[in-house]
Parts: structure tokens; C-alpha cells; sequence
């Protein structure tokens, strides 16, 4: 299961208020997971800055594992230099 676009100001709307509808549909998400699930983030979009949101603090420690996927992350392909 991938969940795309967990940033501020999206998945919830506002963090201050969010509806009850936001929650529910997060809830599901995570909840139709059969062996894995996927929060994507970006932290650029489109030249935008962005930020994830307050739901992925909702996702206990134990459970989640961050990787930040850059050119590093990558590594040098075979025969480039």
C-alpha cells in the first residue's frame, strides 16, 4: 500500500482543525494494508517546499522507518564515474 502526498496542508487540510472526515481516510488507508505500507512524502514539489504531516507523528516509532531517497541514496550506477 503507497499513501502519496502525506504533507502539510493537504492530508489534513489545516493541521489546526482537522476534520473528521481526514482522519477517517487516513485510517483506512492504513488500516487496507495487507503487508506493508507506504507513507511518500516530498520535500520539494513543482519548486514548492514542502512538509509531511502531522499524521505520520501519529505512526508509532516501533513501527516506521524513515529513508530519504536522494542521488546518495542511489549511489554511483556501474561504470559511471
Amino acid at each position: 500500500m503507497f499513501i502519496v502526498g502525506v504533507h502539510e496542508n493537504e492530508l489534513p487540510k489545516n493541521a489546526v482543525d482537522i476534520k473528521d472526515l481526514e482522519i477517517c481516510k487516513f485510517l483506512v488507508s492504513l488500516t487496507r494494508t495487507r503487508k506493508q505500507c507506504h507513507l511518500l512524502t516530498a520535500f520539494r514539489f513543482s519548486g514548492a517546499a514542502k512538509r509531511p504531516s502531522i499524521f505520520i507523528r501519529w505512526v508509532p516509532d516501533a513501527i516506521k522507518r524513515v529513508v530519504k531517497i536522494n542521488k546518495d541514496y542511489w549511489g554511483n550506477p556501474a561504470g559511471s564515474d
